[in-house]
């Protein structure tokens, strides 16, 4: 073959390279041995080369153009996982390219700052969460974090309006246990017994002694249980 066909042949083999094909299908393609493979590849691409014939030694195909999408989606903050199920692939491969084709020093930096836009953008979702009502249980439980986290984060988010809004919905829970209760004073013609609150959920035991004087001001009374006296032979 002349100089002028093994270079276009070259620039062919190259170009299968890079679109993902292996050293033994590159060979057969163009019917030439491994080792004329991996000498063409390794003077047209140099440093390139190395870092992919690894793993193409053991038949593993590299696709480059995936590879370059997933480390763009990466850097613009898309999570591992995300990128893992859209590609049909692990997450550690995810990691393994990412890490290998980006550099452990710039992979590490977007680690960083992926993880603290991902905690940020969890945390801002926590707080209109805890703004739309819903109490810091209900968040745990979504969330899948402790209860005492939730509030730290509310807290650090949100400051002193975390303070107000506290209270303001501490006044509001406390309004409705206290509905019910007078609800339940009307139902039963007195005032409710420690027992009977408990099994309704209603407040907490700090409370019912304020809900008692309400509902003794409204004109209930406090039925004593009368113990029946025990009788010994």
């Amino acid at each position: 073959m002349t100089k002028g066909k093994n270079k276009k042949r070259n620039e062919l083999m190259i170009k299968d390279f890079k679109q993902g094909l292996s050293i033994d299908e590159i060979s057969k393609r163009h019917n030439i041995t491994k080792n004329a493979t991996y000498l063409v590849l390794h003077r047209g691409l140099g440093e390139e080369f190395k870092l992919y014939h690894k793993p193409l030694t053991r038949g593993v195909k590299i696709d480059v153009e995936r590879n370059n999408i997933m480390i763009g989606e990466y850097k613009q903050g898309i999570e591992i996982n995300k990128i893992a199920m859209k590609y049909n692939i692990t997450t550690c491969s995810v990691n393994t390219a990412l890490k290998k084709y980006m550099g452990e020093k710039l992979y590490l930096y977007f680690k960083s700052k992926n993880r603290k836009a991902a905690k940020n953008k969890r945390n801002k979702s926590i707080v209109n969460d805890y703004l739309g009502n819903l109490t810091s249980l209900q968040i745990s439980e979504k969330y899948g974090i402790k209860y005492n986290s939730i509030r730290k984060i509310v807290y650090e988010t949100m400051g002193d309006k975390y303070r107000n809004k506290f209270i303001e919905n501490r006044k509001l829970k406390n309004e409705q246990n206290l509905e019910k209760f007078m609800q339940l004073a009307k139902k039963l013609n007195r005032i409710p017994k420690t027992v009977e609150i408990k099994s309704k959920g209603i407040g907490s035991y700090n409370h019912h002694s304020g809900f008692r004087k309400t509902a003794k001001q409204a004109g209930y009374k406090y039925m004593k249980q009368v113990r029946k006296k025990k009788h010994f032979k």
